[in-house]
């Protein structure tokens, strides 16, 4: 029996866990199946791209003598890791399609006309009878598919099961929407396209798709058991995904919290005093201002000009501004909320009163900026470049 049986799994389960399997191995045992696994690569991979032979290529030999010291060491714990995970884009999906839909519109079509082979089939006319009796059968195939969803339809009330009646009701509405001379264009371009691709040939009069009708219908009882098991693996995979999905928003949301709760500690930490704000300086006369309108931010306003920012290092530079004029320009660093920054630029050039330009900032982006070990930072648009360390060594002062 081959493990994906034993073992009940497929190319899903790896996605779909939210632990990682742990093995615990003592070093002698790792150098030993490192050993046996080289000794046998030949038949345990035999492709030449297996990803064991890569991993194999990549440890190099096991180390000389070491069943000199199978006792000891103790254990060594490993959280096992998916190196090469698997794409689970199929490349042949199109084609696969292509060849069920062309070998279904085929399958109705041999009800209707026969002949020596499939060739001779498709390219007989279609006559007025040949329009009726596609008719007829029509008809009598959406009475028999309308008795057989109301036999099912309170067999399950699942999502996934609702999607499949779905899916086949469309499929026959599909062709149930066609006369016989579109059903039979339908089938010879597909008949066509596949020809194209190499997987039926005219040669034999289109045997292969005949033959893969026949094998249908031989394996019919076969493979409809070996639906109910992948439709069984479906749902459970289903499940797994769902579960997965709730852990991954758990897992985000503590994230957030996390941050959020970072984020109050770091604005509204106590202990500090009230800052004393010099008499008739720039920023006394802009605390007055603010608390004239009512609109003092909750931790702080702090304004400067460009040329301060520029001598303690904040600012690196102002696109299109001459360091002669950095004086003439305003910035006020605001925060009315944990890790959120407001940053107004104002400029006075030439006796000429720009307006007021504004942007938000967000600590994490600065942390993460630090973290990327990002140097500079540009705010405005590019139009200004700021040291992001000592940015957050400004805010964080402040």
């Amino acid at each position: 029996m081959e493990p994906e049986k034993q073992f009940e799994v497929n190319e899903y389960v790896d996605q779909v866990n939210t632990i990682r399997p742990t093995v615990y191995m003592s070093p002698f045992e790792i150098f030993g199946m490192h050993a046996m696994m080289t000794d046998k690569i030949d038949f345990l991979a035999p492709e030449m791209d297996d990803p064991l032979r890569v991993i194999l290529s990549e440890l190099g030999n096991p180390p000389p003598g070491f069943e000199e010291h199978s006792q000891g060491h103790g254990e060594v714990c490993l959280t096992l890791q998916n190196r090469f995970a698997a794409d689970l884009d199929d490349p042949d999906m199109d084609l696969k399609h292509l060849f069920v839909e062309t070998k279904r519109y085929i399958l109705a079509i041999i009800r209707i006309q026969s002949g020596q082979n499939l060739m001779e089939i498709l390219e007989r006319r279609v006559t007025i009878h040949d329009e009726q009796t596609w008719d007829e059968l029509k008809a009598t195939e959406l009475r028999r598919q309308r008795h057989h969803q109301r036999r099912i339809q309170n067999a399950s009330s699942s999502s996934l099961n609702e999607h499949m009646r779905n899916a086949a009701n469309s499929m026959m509405a599909d062709m149930s929407a066609m006369r016989f001379v579109e059903l039979k264009q339908h089938a010879i371009d597909g008949i066509l396209q596949l020809e194209s691709t190499g997987k039926v040939t005219r040669t034999n009069g289109y045997q292969d798709m005949i033959n893969a009708i026949a094998l249908d219908i031989r394996t019919k009882h076969r493979r409809r058991i070996q639906r109910a098991q992948e439709l069984g693996q479906v749902k459970q995979t289903l499940s797994n995904l769902n579960e997965k999905r709730h852990y991954l928003e758990s897992q985000i949301k503590s994230y957030h919290d996390y941050v959020e709760s970072c984020m109050n500690n770091i604005t509204t930490k106590k202990g500090k005093k009230q800052r004393y704000v010099m008499p008739f300086t720039r920023q006394y006369f802009h605390i007055r201002n603010l608390q004239r309108h009512g609109k003092v931010p909750q931790f702080g306003s702090f304004k400067y000009t460009a040329q301060k920012l520029f001598e303690k290092g904040v600012l690196v530079h102002l696109e299109g501004v001459s360091p002669k004029q950095y004086s003439q320009i305003s910035l006020t660093i605001s925060c009315d909320e944990p890790g959120l920054f407001q940053i107004e630029a104002e400029a006075s050039i030439l006796m000429i009163r720009m307006p007021v330009t504004t942007m938000e900032l967000r600590l994490e982006d600065l942390l993460q900026c630090q973290f990327n070990n990002i140097q500079v930072m540009s705010l405005f648009d590019d139009m200004a470049k700021v040291n992001v360390n000592l940015l957050l060594f400004l805010v964080n002062k402040k």
